[in-house]
C-alpha cells in the first residue's frame, strides 16, 4: 500500500493509454478487429481493477492466514523441556 501514492500513478497512465489505443480498434472496419479492440480494452481495464482492488485484498488475507497456520518451530533436542521429562 505504500508504493501506491508513487506507482499508481504511472501505472494508471500507461493503463488509460492501452485502453484508449485498443478502444479505438472498435471504429476498425473490419469486424474481427473491432471485437478484439473492445476485448483487450476492456480486458486491460479490468487488470487495473484487479490490480489495485482485488489482489490487495487477497494478499491481506493470505498473510493473515499463513500467520494463523504458521508452523510453531521444533524443540531443539537437549533442551530443558525434554532434560526436565526424563
Amino acid at each position: 500500500m505504500a508504493t501506491l501514492p508513487t506507482t499508481g500513478s504511472a501505472v494508471l497512465a500507461v493503463t488509460l493509454v492501452d485502453v484508449v489505443a485498443f478502444g479505438l480498434l472498435v471504429f476498425a472496419p473490419i469486424p474481427v478487429v473491432q471485437q478484439y479492440g473492445g476485448i483487450f480494452a476492456l480486458a486491460i481495464g479490468l487488470m487495473f481493477v484487479d490490480t489495485f482492488v482485488v489482489l490487495p485484498v487477497l494478499l491481506m488475507a493470505w498473510a493473515r492466514w499463513r500467520q494463523r497456520h504458521q508452523r510453531l518451530p521444533a524443540r531443539a533436542v537437549g533442551s530443558r523441556a525434554t532434560d526436565a521429562s526424563r
